[in-house]
């Protein structure tokens, strides 16, 4: 009788053993899950918080952290003022070139008014001196440079503007550099301008500012220039003397460059 008593006993307590386990582990099931409920609330709010800041941010004009590293990662950076600008159109041609894929097309250069040398730039677009000129150095990786005739132009005072201009790239605060994409004028008292075929940041310290830059189906033109015809292989002489069609003919030229819009 004692045996069947305790026997009993034992089945009874684990009954009850039994029941408090199962109580316990739905309260850690039922803990559980509340704290993943709390968990994704706040994953919904950090992300309606994070888009509101993008929001008040892009309409204050204020840029985020995010987009402050998307516009400066290689990519031409903007001068404060936005929207003084003038957009030029230089179409280009390669005439003695028979080729499809020879460089042909226009380039789109938004000039940047308050940067060095701009007005300079846009007074001799003006003046039609950029008319059928050869990009008579071009290296690739580097530079696309044009602009050179055998007589400088004399009228309209660009010279001593030009000078003012180079004095006032050496206390220029703005944030152009010499990457690709940008337009560039040398230094000196030559209106010869150079497209950045690369990043070029190190002539920045020479004070060698740009002044625009061409959009991106102007640099897929770009692209193509031919660059088998190395500097000093005699382009200057070419040209002075009219013979640049029959030594090189590969060599681009901008058939004409005008003022297309001003902003």
């Amino acid at each position: 009788m004692q045996r069947v008593i305790r026997r009993n006993r034992k089945i009874l307590n684990y009954a009850r053993y039994e029941k408090q386990s199962s109580t316990r582990t739905d309260k850690k099931v039922r803990r559980g899950k509340n704290l993943c409920s709390v968990f994704g609330v706040c994953i919904v709010v950090t992300v309606i918080l994070l888009a509101f800041r993008e929001t008040r941010t892009s309409k204050s004009g204020i840029q985020s952290p995010l987009q402050k590293l998307s516009t400066t990662i290689d990519s031409p950076a903007l001068p404060k003022s936005k929207t003084n600008t003038t957009l030029v159109e230089c179409r280009i041609v390669t005439p003695n070139w028979i080729n499809t894929g020879a460089p042909n097309g226009v380039w789109r250069i938004t000039v940047y008014n308050d940067a060095p040398c701009a007005p300079v730039f846009l007074s001799l677009v003006v003046g039609g001196y950029y008319n059928d000129v050869y990009l008579f150095r071009v290296i690739q990786g580097f530079v696309a440079q044009w602009g050179f005739r055998p007589v400088a132009p004399s009228a309209g005072g660009w010279k001593t503007q030009k000078r003012h201009e180079d004095q006032k790239a050496k206390t220029y605060t703005g944030n152009l550099s010499n990457i690709r994409g940008t337009v560039t004028m040398i230094k000196g008292d030559l209106p010869q301008v150079f497209l950045n075929l690369g990043n070029n940041r190190r002539l920045d310290k020479d004070n060698t500012i740009p002044f625009g830059r061409i959009d991106g189906r102007g640099m897929e033109i770009a692209a193509k220039l031919y660059t088998g015809y190395k500097p000093g292989q005699g382009q200057i002489p070419a040209i002075k003397n009219g013979t640049a069609p029959t030594l090189f003919p590969k060599m681009s030229k901008v058939e004409r460059c005008n003022v297309a819009q001003e902003t």
